[in-house]
C-alpha cells in the first residue's frame, strides 16, 4: 500500500531504494490518493506502508505508527518565488542552511540526535 505519485512525488523511487538498502524486493499492491483513506485501508487490515513521518499528523485510531530507526531518509526541497526580496524568506533559508548543514544536521543522519 501506497500513497500516489500526485499526493507524495518521487515516492515510488523511494520506496523501491529503500527496499533495494535492505535486500527486500517491494511489491506495492495499492495506490491511495489520500492520506485518510491509505489509513483507512490500514485500520481495515488490508495491509501495510512505509509512509514519511508526517503521516503521524493524519487521525489514526487503532493503527500503531512506529519510527524506524535509524530513518530512512526522504529527501527535501524548498520552493518559492523568483526575485522574492522578503526578509522572512532570507532568515528562513537561513535557519534552513544552518540546520541542514551544521552540527545538527549530522547528528540526525547518524541517527544520535
Amino acid at each position: 500500500m501506497a500513497p500516489s505519485e500526485k499526493c507524495y512525488p518521487g515516492y515510488d523511487g523511494w520506496f523501491t531504494a529503500i527496499c533495494n538498502k535492505v535486500g527486500i524486493r517491494s511489491k506495492i499492491v495499492q495506490v491511495y490518493d489520500s492520506d485518510s483513506d491509505l489509513i483507512q485501508s490500514i485500520r481495515s487490515g488490508l495491509g501495510i506502508a512505509l509512509l514519511p513521518d508526517q503521516i503521524k499528523n493524519v487521525p489514526h485510531e487503532n493503527v500503531i505508527i512506529r519510527n524506524i530507526t535509524p530513518p530512512a531518509l526522504f529527501s527535501s526541497t524548498i520552493v518559492w518565488k523568483r526575485d522574492n526580496p522578503s526578509s522572512g524568506l532570507k532568515a528562513y533559508l537561513q535557519v534552513v542552511t544552518k540546520i541542514t548543514t551544521g552540527k545538527n544536521a549530522k547528528e540526525r543522519r547518524s541517527g544520535h540526535a
